[in-house]
């Protein structure tokens, strides 16, 4: 765990503060970002980390095609979304 911080909501402000708190206590080797798709959370990382990537994190790259496909649906999109996530390449 590299940090912890209750803030008053997840706009850009809070995340670039707890962003630069770790940039300040001189975090280095950052790798891509996953987490969720947080816009503000993504922005503060582009600005604390110059050329740090993103990427959502796995559990929600899947909650989100389950919820929006109908029930008969989703066991085919469930072994595609794993597959995807198997590669080892973007290729």
């Amino acid at each position: 765990m590299l940090g912890v911080d209750v803030g008053a909501n997840e706009d850009g402000g809070s995340w670039l503060a707890f962003v630069l708190c770790l940039n300040a206590r001189n975090l280095s080797g950052v790798e891509p970002t996953i987490s969720e798709a947080l816009q503000g959370l993504k922005q503060a990382v582009a600005t604390a980390f110059t050329g740090v990537g993103w990427q959502r994190c796995r559990t929600h790259s899947m909650v989100r095609p389950l919820t929006q496909a109908p029930r008969r649906c989703q066991l085919g999109i469930a072994i595609t979304v794993r597959t995807i996530h198997q590669q080892l390449s973007p290729e």
